[in-house]
């Protein structure tokens, strides 16, 4: 049986945060960093980073990976969180919100 190679990337593209969502926004043209891994093998395929003693921030790509992993170890099931917005991007909070809602709205808390 043959196996095929897992392959994992991540770009994380550094733009002004002002002007992310204008359609005028700056381009991001070489302003983005990746790694591409062969899982199966634990080889590094493809690298791009400007700079590798500065950690490059990758927020919410993780986000589901870290649900996955968390899903695995709890029969995939998610506790209801109460974000109230003390260690979250909206001030106002998300209020109840559950695992799927919270990645989709990009919750911190």
């Amino acid at each position: 049986m043959t196996r095929a190679a897992v392959i994992c990337a991540v770009a994380v593209v550094a733009v002004n945060a002002q002007s992310s969502f204008r359609t005028d926004a700056p381009s991001a043209e070489g302003a983005v960093s990746y790694l591409l891994l062969d899982a199966a093998h634990g080889k590094v395929l493809a690298i791009r980073w400007r700079s590798a003693e500065v950690a490059v921030p990758v927020g919410s790509l993780v986000k589901p990976f870290l649900a996955i992993t968390y899903g695995q170890t709890h029969r995939m099931r998610f506790p209801i969180h109460d974000c109230t917005g003390e260690d979250c991007w909206l001030m106002t909070g998300h209020g109840r919100i559950g695992m799927a809602s919270a990645i989709a709205y990009s919750c911190n808390s």
